[in-house]
């Protein structure tokens, strides 16, 4: 790991951990495969990931700092287009809206 680990979260399938880790007052994410037990993949984030959650095949990541909620593919492995809230919000719940 290149910084110090904050949170992690193994992908559903059990075949890959996120690390959620700060560096330099940057964030980053690192993918670890649970076969291999090394990092395969790293993303440098504007921010620190605080917390993760999974749904379906994206993994979303709490920047508090920065406001922002950056969204990592599991299928592709790219980011995708982060979602912009206010600096200092903390926390994710997914509501089903179908229901």
């Amino acid at each position: 790991m290149g910084g110090i680990p904050f949170a992690t979260r193994p992908t559903p399938d059990g075949r890959w951990l996120l690390v959620a880790e700060s560096k330099d007052g940057k964030g980053r994410v690192d993918v670890i495969d649970l076969k291999a037990m090394k990092a395969v993949r790293s993303y440098d984030l504007d921010g620190q990931p605080f917390g993760f959650f999974i749904h379906n095949s994206l993994a979303y990541m709490t920047c508090i700092v920065t406001g922002r909620i950056e969204i990592l593919n599991l299928q592709t492995w790219n980011m995708e287009s982060p979602i912009d809230l206010t600096a200092g919000v903390d926390g994710m719940a997914w509501l089903d809206a179908g229901r």
